[in-house]
C-alpha cells in the first residue's frame, strides 16, 4: 500500500510547485478546502525503510500538472517529474527503480526544494521549501480515490476506439520467448495476473494500469474527437466514469454457455456419486450477463469454471493443474461455502442479498435475519434440478441443454406477484386509549411492493404466489386472508417470548422500521398517523 500511493502518482503530473501549506493557503484562485479529493497523494515512500522522522507529505497532483501545463508545452509537464524512456513514461518520481534511504530523500528533497526556489526567484506562485511546511501533521485535504474497473460498457468503449486491436491492452508472458505475446481468444482481466502489490516479476495493477493507460490517452489527447481524461480526477473522481457518454454493449464471446447446470465441487480424486439431497442449479449465464455485472465478480481468479477452484480436494490442500498452491492458500473454499456467503459480493447469496439493499425491497428484507441457514423450501427456489440421477462426470452438453430446458419452460410462466381481491384499507385500533385509530391504506401498499417486484427479474423469480404478503404477515400460512396481528402479538410484551413484541411494538416496529430502512421521511412521528383523542 506504501508503495502504491506513490506509484499512483498519475503519470501525466509533477512533483514541482503549488502544494497546500499552512493548512489553507490552495492554487488555484477561488479554490477552498474540502474533506477530500481524488488527487490528493501521501507520499510516505520512505516508511518502507523504517519508521519517518517526519509527517508524510501531501501532494495535489492535478494542481502540478495544471501549473506546469500552464507554463510548458503541451504533455510536456508529465516529463518534469516522471523519466520518458523509449516514448513511454514511467509512474515513478524522477527514476525507474527504488535504491536506497538516503538516495530517494535526497532525490525528493532536491528535485522538489530547488523547482520551488526557481519558481520563487522567477516571482512565480509556488511552493513551500521549508521542511514544516511540507511535512504537516494535520493534512487539508484527505483521499478520495475511487477505484476504476471497466464495466462491459466502458470496455465497449474501449473496443470501438482502438479498433478492435485487443492486443493493445491484453497479452501474457511467454515463458519460452521471454516476453509478453498476444493469445487471441484468452484475453481475461488484468487483474487475473496483476495484484495490489508487485508478485514474482509481475507488476502492481496501480503501475500497470498507469503505465498502460496514461501513456495511451497521452498520446489520444490530441484527437478533439476521444480526448480521454488524463487526470487523477478525470478517472478516480467520485462520479467520473457514470459522467462519461455510455454505449450499450454487444455480448463479449468468451464460448460462455447461455445457461449452465451448476453441480457440487469435487476435484480430481472424487469421481463418484454425490451423496447431498440438494439439488443441482440451472444458472441463467446470460441473463447475469445483460445485468451489466462484471465478469470478475464471479470469475474472480480466471475464466475458468467455479468448481475447477473451488474443489474438495483444494480445501484439503491438494494441488491440480488448474490449482495453484497460492490460490489454495488464499483462496481455497468449497464450490458451497463459496456461492453461499451472505455477506460476500462473489458469491451468489451475497449479491443477491446487495439486490435486496435496494429501496423497493429494503423494507421487508432488512426484517431478516441473513445470517440463519434458509429453510429447505427457499433452497428449492435455486436447486431445482434432482440430483437422484446426476453423476459427477455428466457432460457440459448435458448439463447445458438441463439448464436450458429448465430456462425456456420458466419464461413461458406468469407467475403472480401478489394476491387478488385484497381489501383497500385496514383499521387499526387497538394500540392506545390517547390516540385516534389509524386507516391503512393496504391495497396501496400492496400495489407498490408489487411494482417494485415486476421491475426486477430477480424478484419475480423468488417471489411466488404469496410471498409478497410475508413481508408483513411473516409467520402466517400464504392465504388470501391471513390471521389479524393480535392473534400472535398480544396487548402487552411477554417475557416468555422475549422475540415476539406487544401488538403495539409490533405495529410500531414494522411500520416505522420499514420506512426508515426505506428512507422516507414521513410517517415516522406519532401524530403523522395517529390523531389525539
Amino acid at each position: 500500500m506504501k508503495y502504491y500511493r506513490v506509484y499512483s502518482v498519475f503519470i501525466l503530473a509533477v512533483f514541482i510547485a503549488f502544494s497546500t501549506w499552512s493548512g489553507v493557503q490552495c492554487l488555484l484562485a477561488g479554490e477552498t478546502p474540502s474533506r477530500g479529493r481524488s488527487d490528493a497523494i501521501i507520499i510516505d515512500t520512505l516508511a518502507v525503510y523504517g519508521k519517518l522522522e517526519k509527517s508524510p507529505v501531501l501532494f495535489l497532483h492535478d494542481n502540478h500538472t495544471r501549473a506546469l501545463n500552464a507554463s510548458s508545452a503541451s504533455n510536456q509537464s508529465c516529463q518534469s517529474c516522471h523519466i520518458n524512456k523509449e516514448g513511454v513514461i514511467y509512474p515513478k518520481f524522477k527514476r525507474l527503480e527504488d535504491s536506497d534511504r538516503i538516495t530517494l530523500m535526497n532525490l525528493y528533497h532536491d528535485e522538489c526544494i530547488s523547482c520551488h526556489g526557481e519558481m520563487e526567484r522567477s516571482r512565480q506562485k509556488t511552493g513551500p521549501v521549508d521542511c514544516d511546511d511540507c511535512h504537516q501533521k494535520k493534512r487539508v485535504y484527505q483521499t478520495v480515490h475511487r477505484p476504476v474497473g471497466f464495466d462491459p460498457w466502458l470496455h465497449y468503449r474501449h473496443v470501438e476506439t482502438s479498433d478492435n486491436k485487443c492486443e493493445a491492452c491484453h497479452h501474457e508472458y511467454d515463458t519460452t520467448q521471454k516476453k509478453l505475446v498476444y493469445l487471441k481468444g484468452r484475453e481475461g482481466t488484468c487483474r487475473y495476473c496483476h495484484k495490489g502489490k508487485k508478485i514474482d516479476n509481475k507488476i502492481s495493477m496501480g503501475n500497470a494500469s498507469h503505465l498502460a493507460c496514461v501513456n495511451c490517452h497521452i498520446e489520444k489527447t490530441d484527437n478533439p474527437s476521444t480526448v480521454p481524461p488524463v487526470s487523477c480526477s478525470g478517472c478516480h473522481e467520485a462520479g467520473a466514469v457514470e459522467k462519461m457518454k455510455k454505449i450499450p454493449p454487444p455480448r463479449m464471446t468468451r464460448n460462455q454457455p447461455d445457461f449452465i447446470l451448476v453441480r457440487a465441487a469435487v476435484g480430481p480424486t472424487k469421481e463418484k456419486t454425490l451423496g447431498h439431497s440438494i439439488g443441482f442449479v440451472p444458472f441463467n449465464h446470460k441473463h447475469h450477463e445483460d445485468a451489466g455485472i462484471s465478469c470478475r465478480r464471479c470469475h474472480h481468479e480466471g475464466w475458468q469454471p467455479c468448481n475447477e477452484c473451488h474443489t474438495q480436494d483444494t480445501a484439503r490442500g491438494q494441488t491440480s493443474k488448474n490449482i495453484t498452491a497460492s490460490l489454495i492458500e488464499e483462496k481455497a473454499v468449497l464450490l458451497e461455502k463459496a456461492m453461499h456467503k451472505p455477506d460476500s459480493p462473489r458469491s451468489c447469496m451475497g449479491c443477491h442479498n446487495d439486490e435486496k439493499r435496494v429501496k423497493s425491497c429494503v423494507g421487508c428484507h432488512d426484517a431478516i435475519d441473513i445470517s440463519k441457514r434458509p429453510t429447505d423450501e427457499a433452497c428449492k427456489k435455486c436447486h431445482t434440478v434432482s440430483n437422484e440421477e446426476m453423476r459427477i462426470s455428466l457432460s457440459k452438453e448435458t448439463r447445458e441443454s438441463m439448464a436450458t430446458d429448465f430456462w425456456t419452460t420458466y419464461a413461458q410462466r406468469s407467475p403472480k406477484t401478489a394476491p387478488e381481491n385484497v381489501p383497500k384499507t385496514v383499521f387499526i385500533n387497538k394500540l392506545s386509549d390517547k390516540y385516534q385509530g389509524v386507516t391503512f391504506p393496504h391495497g396501496i401498499i400492496v400495489k407498490a411492493l408489487a411494482k417494485g417486484i415486476k421491475e426486477s427479474r430477480l424478484s419475480v423469480y423468488f417471489h411466488t404466489e404469496g410471498s409478497i404478503c410475508q413481508g408483513c404477515h411473516h409467520n402466517s400460512p400464504v392465504s388470501e386472508k391471513p390471521p389479524q396481528c393480535a392473534s400472535c402479538h398480544t396487548g402487552a410484551w411477554d417475557a416468555a417470548n422475549p422475540g415476539r413484541p406487544g401488538i403495539m411494538g409490533a405495529y410500531h416496529q414494522m411500520c416505522i422500521g420499514c420506512h426508515k430502512t426505506m428512507g422516507l421521511r414521513q410517517k415516522t412521528e406519532c401524530t403523522e398517523c395517529h390523531k389525539m383523542k
